[in-house]
């Protein structure tokens, strides 16, 4: 019987430690940028040709794309609208993504947020975002949450 109590507990312990549970996609069942995306890790050039990778996993951002074109970003306080054309990783440079957020556009002051960005979905789960700003390569990783 103690056996028994002790195998169920380390098959419990077992299965609650998994990193990924069920918070990420794991199949190729959804294809595009449509869904909600979560930031994992950063990637940026030191300028001395030395690609730095954090890990972003603690952090709770979330990108979400819908199939109207709206964007939502828990960044900011209002949704936002984007253009999407697919592109294969090797494909020539230039922004295939473009993000616009207006959160206050009754106010003269605000600023509109348009960034434009090189964007490639790898394994249908992993979307890379590299700022077209950047002048030293630099991308955030997002994964597909299911």
């Amino acid at each position: 019987m103690i056996k028994r109590i002790f195998l169920y507990m380390v098959l419990v312990f077992a299965v609650s430690c998994s990193k990924d549970s069920d918070e990420f996609a794991v199949d190729n069942s959804q294809t595009g940028i449509v869904g909600r995306w979560k930031v994992v890790e950063t990637q940026f050039d030191d300028g001395g040709g030395n690609i730095h990778v954090e890990d972003q996993s603690d952090k709770n951002e979330i990108i979400t794309f819908d199939s109207a074109g709206k964007t939502t970003n828990n960044k900011f306080s209002c949704d936002g609208i984007y253009t999407f054309t697919p592109k294969e990783p090797n494909s020539p440079t230039g922004a295939n993504l473009t993000v616009t957020f207006e959160c206050n556009a009754l106010d003269p002051k605000s600023e509109t947020r348009k960034e434009s960005f090189q964007a490639y979905i790898k394994d249908n789960n992993y979307l890379s975002l590299r700022n077209s700003r950047c002048i030293e390569p630099c991308a955030e990783i997002y994964r597909r949450l299911k």
